[in-house]
């Protein structure tokens, strides 16, 4: 069996494993494969859901994150440019103004956030409580993305969040 066969076979086996807690309503067992570390295991499905139409600029209407968020979240780097490709909304703000940028810094993401600027996503986005990305960079200990990470319109380090914290 070769090894093409085989990342087919499981992605096959993935996707019906997600589709089967999808099926059961098991939100619970979802939730943990998104958010807990094992957002890859969703790659197969959302690559297959994005090819048969899915929208991309979908959004949960109670947090008002989409699917690129998520993506960028995870440091899904295939994903997030499948979205993009597809039409996802590189600038999109959750209900508490969080972009794709803010996610993808948060998790020390640089590849993510290199591939945001270049679909023009906004760098210098607020979140409800006046913090850029770089503030969540620099409060997960990922600042230095900033520092040589070629990510195109860095946010000012001295911007005073709604907590009067600065980067610097």
């Amino acid at each position: 069996m070769s090894h093409s066969v085989a990342d087919d076979r499981l992605e096959v086996l993935q996707i019906y494993s997600l589709l089967q807690y999808i099926h059961k309503g098991d939100k619970e067992r979802i939730k943990q494969i998104v958010e807990h570390g094992e957002a890859e295991k969703c790659a197969p499905l959302c690559f297959f859901m994005l090819e048969a139409g899915a929208d991309p600029k979908a959004v949960n209407k109670t947090t008002g994150v989409t699917a690129l968020m998520a993506a960028s979240k995870a440091g899904s780097l295939q994903l997030v440019r499948a979205i993009l490709k597809k039409g996802g909304d590189p600038n999109a703000l959750s209900t508490e103004r969080l972009s794709a940028v803010h996610l993808a810094a948060e998790v020390g993401s640089l590849e993510v956030i290199q591939v945001l600027s270049a679909y023009s996503a906004n760098m210098q986005a607020l979140t409800l409580k006046s913090c850029t990305a770089l503030h969540y960079a620099a409060a997960s200990g990922n600042a230095n993305l900033w520092v040589g990470g070629d990510v195109g319109h860095s946010p000012d380090p001295m911007l005073t969040s709604y907590f009067s914290y600065t980067i610097i």
